[in-house]
């Protein structure tokens, strides 16, 4: 299950992040949430990530965080016409001019978007 070193490296890469913002000045704040986007072409299954998470955050700042999980869908864009739509793979051709030329334009995306921290207040 490669969602769990996926999980890991996201962990690794928001801790690297809350750490360079404390040392900038910072005050030392908990993550709470943990926002990615995962394309549907990514090979990523977001169920398995989300599964994998208590595991990665084990034993780290982040334990005890959530991971929220945007789901995208796979687009296409015509190399002929240049409309994009939604994929219906396999052979997926142009809805608008029949053209089997078209392109992925979205769905192998594997992003961290953003890591949500407390504000530091009481109560």
């Amino acid at each position: 299950m490669h969602e769990l070193s996926i999980a890991a490296e996201i962990c690794r890469c928001v801790e690297r992040a809350t750490e360079a913002a404390r040392k900038d000045g910072g005050a030392e704040r908990r993550v709470i949430c943990v926002k990615v986007r995962v394309g549907e072409l990514s090979g990523v299954d977001p169920d398995a990530l989300l599964f994998a998470w208590g595991a990665a955050v084990a034993g780290t700042p982040l334990e005890g965080s959530r991971l929220e999980i945007e789901r995208v869908s796979a687009r296409i864009r015509c190399r002929r016409c240049g409309a994009e739509s939604g994929a219906d793979f396999p052979g997926a051709v142009c809805p608008a001019c029949g053209s089997p030329g078209t392109e992925i334009a979205g769905g192998t995306e594997m992003d961290v978007v953003s890591a949500q921290v407390d504000d530091g207040r009481e109560g």
